[in-house]
């Protein structure tokens, strides 16, 4: 039997703070969602152009072959030959009007769903997220080199050219699925009564544009899943793929709202009724440039604000120097204050080694609040990018890690230089202020801005590619700043396990049950134990297997390694994945020697990249819709048929609602509507899934012709993930609030088939009359969808 990891309401000590307080009462815009979005290297480097982000799961300076065809070498050129094939197709299928610009390779899976196409050499099928560019939560494509039978690069180019179809445009399929009824919980998907068009949306391999209003003049040729999503009135009306690029969003039906489709400049003026096809092909090239990055340095900068009080910078250095003390040798940071000490850097860019460790933190414990001055983020900024350009080489990513109060908000500007940097910001927002304090900084903000106009941490780090978090203690400030710097990173797999504890007694013992899988499943385990420094002589830990053996520091045997940064309030356990007696129910003892000053943490993940990812939808003002908690168990494969349950906390950690079952889609998605359960407020939800025997890896759906894909069992394992929210006085669902309309919940989709996030059968209503042509409210998260 699994056991549940523990989670007291005692203290809500892992925190990701999509809309916080600053948010909610002085944000000019909606606040996203924390987690990391995708690359900050993708990009619109100009009206015409697009650069994207791409990882291939194998090491292309040691190739292996493809997977079922041992004469392919998976080398530079293959991959360079695949891309060309790509950037040709999607320069013909936008008629000449985007380029594919700088494409940036990485090898080994590096920043996992953090790219904009991910090239797996399995067996599988291709699939992507629906309206996923530059969207926030993991979504991406996978893009398969065998389905059944190995793929040529010419084939998997084009592939790549449908799914960005799917996730850069939002654009659905229009081919037929044979023996597959119209799913009514699900239209977007393809079925047995829809009629091809001859388009690569159908079959890239047949045809190479996308569809114009001509393609559904016939009254026997409307019924596709495009039209499904994208027509906004009877006949299938402004269904074609080239009337939604040339719209914009406010005039799509609500089928296609939701999921917030990127409108690009390079289609404005277009009469879709008028375009002549002439599927262009010279100078698809002009502007490609394909970078292969080997091994890039994460040229990092810490931004401490100084205008922080003594106690509030002490929070803010702690979570500094653990994302400091964490670091891998790939790693170089660099540190810079706001008010600045003195013309140049506090510490210029230092290597991660332990040489550079000790450097770094010695410069971060010589940090002092300023007696004077305002926080400059323009400045700051401007001071990091100068010393940056100095020393990038081509794919570097950087990140600015910013340390400031909850009641910061930034002028506007900073976006636009972070943007043309390329680079992300994660701000760890200390708690603590005051409405007063946060009126001053915003009108100070203002006042910096070229134009008066501001932005709020949170979305400030979505739209960079990074991610925001609060803290509220210097545990609290580690733990954040290096999960933050993990998901930016890519360094992220699953979470197994969180857990926290207000401070501790003397001879108190804080406990941490979790599950660990077989190392196929959970892969390498990280055991974390987070906590002041001040604290350090004062605990003693230890970890016990499930066979009952306890292992102190001392003591560990092969297979189990130890990271011991004390000094810096971190104690990391690796369990290997070849561990001998792994599986099963460990647990982490924390004994206090004397009383502690502070809490402590532990979180416990898997390097392994299947992971929950939850968040919250709708609740906020303008949005139309009741909250939903929505969830996803998947890594490139969703798993369905797991129990996931959510507990929701209220800011002072006390339980808001407790046990709410999230209902399983059948293809792994989980959702629960919290219409009517809450008031106005801002919360925190942990949602919890659990594998059973009757678990599978969820079948995305069947090739044009032959049997569905076979699902597979999965291994009992357990996965933990948090959001935090805010529920908007007014809006739809919330209590003392107008009823909540309800939300058909169908996710966005890519590839041929396009799988869906959970929803409530209640549902059922609306959807039938969605097909009928009436208004069918579509989820804004984009589920995965599989090619022709």
């Amino acid at each position: 039997m699994l056991i549940k990891p523990e989670s007291t309401s005692s203290r809500n000590f892992f925190r990701r703070i999509g809309v916080g307080i600053l948010a909610a009462s002085l944000s000019l815009q909606t606040a996203a969602p924390v987690f990391a979005a995708n690359h900050a290297f993708s990009a619109v480097a100009d009206v015409n152009t697009l650069d994207y982000v791409v990882n291939v799961d194998w090491d292309f300076d040691t190739p292996p072959t493809q997977v079922g065809n041992r004469s392919v070498t998976l080398d530079r050129a293959y991959i360079t030959s695949l891309l060309r094939v790509f950037a040709q197709s999607n320069f013909t299928m936008t008629e000449g009007l985007h380029k594919v610009g700088t494409v940036y390779v990485y090898k080994n899976a590096m920043f996992g769903t953090n790219v904009d196409i991910q090239i797996i050499n399995k067996d599988g099928r291709s699939n992507a997220s629906g309206g996923g560019w530059q969207k926030p939560g993991g979504m991406t494509s996978h893009n398969y080199l065998t389905m059944g039978e190995p793929e040529t690069f010419d084939q998997v180019g084009k592939v790549i050219a449908h799914e960005m179809g799917h996730y850069t445009y939002t654009l659905f399929d229009e081919y037929q699925e044979q023996s597959k009824p119209v799913d009514l919980t699900n239209p977007h998907m393809p079925a047995s009564v829809d009629t091809p068009r001859n388009t690569i949306m159908h079959d890239q391999n047949k045809f190479v544009s996308l569809s114009t209003p001509a393609d559904y003049a016939d009254p026997a040729g409307r019924i596709t899943a495009q039209a499904r999503v994208a027509a906004t009135g009877p006949n299938a009306a402004g269904a074609s793929a080239w009337e939604v690029l040339t719209r914009t969003p406010d005039k799509d039906p609500d089928t296609l709202k939701s999921f917030e489709r990127t409108f690009f400049d390079a289609f404005k003026g277009i009469d879709a009724s008028k375009l002549q096809l002439k599927q262009p092909v010279a100078g698809f090239d002009a502007k490609l440039k394909i970078v292969f990055v080997s091994n890039p340095v994460f040229r990092d900068i810490i931004l401490i604000d100084r205008t922080l009080s003594a106690e509030r910078l002490a929070i803010a250095i702690q979570g500094a120097k653990a994302v400091v003390s964490q670091a891998k040798v790939d790693t170089q940071f660099m540190v810079i204050t706001s008010p600045a000490v003195g013309a140049g850097p506090v510490l210029p860019y230092t290597l991660a080694d332990a040489a550079g460790k000790t450097a770094l933190s010695a410069a971060l414990d010589a940090v002092v609040p300023a007696a004077s001055g305002t926080f400059d983020s323009i400045s700051a900024f401007s001071q990091g990018f100068q010393a940056l350009a100095a020393a990038r080489q081509p794919g570097d990513p950087s990140t600015i890690h910013l340390y400031t109060g909850q009641e910061t908000s930034l002028p506007a500007d900073a976006l636009t230089l972070l943007k043309a940097a390329r680079v992300s910001v994660n701000p760890i927002a200390v708690e603590g202020s005051t409405k007063a304090k946060q009126a001053s900084v915003m009108a100070k903000a203002k006042a910096q801005s070229t134009n008066g106009a501001v932005i709020n941490l949170a979305d400030i780090a979505g739209l960079s590619g990074g991610a925001f978090r609060t803290a509220k203690d210097g545990t609290d400030a580690a733990k954040a700043a290096m999960r933050s710097s993990d998901e930016v990173h890519g360094q992220t797999g699953g979470t197994i396990a969180l857990n926290e504890s207000r401070a501790l007694a003397a001879s108190a013992v804080f406990s941490t049950k979790f599950n660990m899988a077989s190392g196929d499943v959970d892969g390498n385990v990280t055991v974390e134990l987070l906590f002041d420094p001040v604290d350090a002589n004062k605990i003693k830990v230890s970890l016990t297997s499930p066979g009952g053996t306890v292992y102190g520091l001392d003591n560990l045997p092969a297979g189990i390694s130890l990271n011991d940064d004390s000094t810096d309030g971190v104690i990391q356990f690796v369990v290997s994945k070849g561990f001998s007696g792994r599986v099963g129910n460990w647990t982490l003892n924390t004994t206090a020697l004397t009383a502690t000053q502070d809490g402590l943490g532990v979180e416990v993940t898997t390097d392994n990249s299947l992971k929950l990812v939850a968040y919250i939808d709708g609740g906020r003002t303008g949005s139309g819709k009741g909250p939903v908690i929505k969830a996803i168990l998947a890594n490139d494969k969703s798993v369905r048929g797991a129990v996931v349950t959510a507990d929701i906390f209220n800011p002072d950690e006390t339980l808001a609602l407790g046990g709410v079952q999230l209902i399983d889609d059948g293809v792994g998605s989980y959702l629960a509507n919290l219409s009517g359960k809450l008031p106005a407020g801002e919360y925190t939800v942990r949602v919890f899934a659990q594998t059973v025997p009757g678990s599978r890896i969820a079948a995305i759906g069947a090739p044009i012709k032959g049997p569905f894909n076979a699902e597979t069992p999965v291994d009992l394992l357990t996965r933990v993930a948090e959001s935090s929210f805010t529920l908007d006085p007014g809006a739809n669902g919330v209590i003392g609030s107008p009823a909540a309309t309800p939300e058909a919940a169908a996710t966005g989709g890519g590839g041929c088939t396009v799988s869906s996030d959970g929803r409530d059968a209640g549902l059922l209503l609306l959807l039938l009359s969605a097909l009928a042509g009436v208004g069918l409210r579509r989820r804004r998260n984009a589920a995965r969808s599989d090619k022709a």
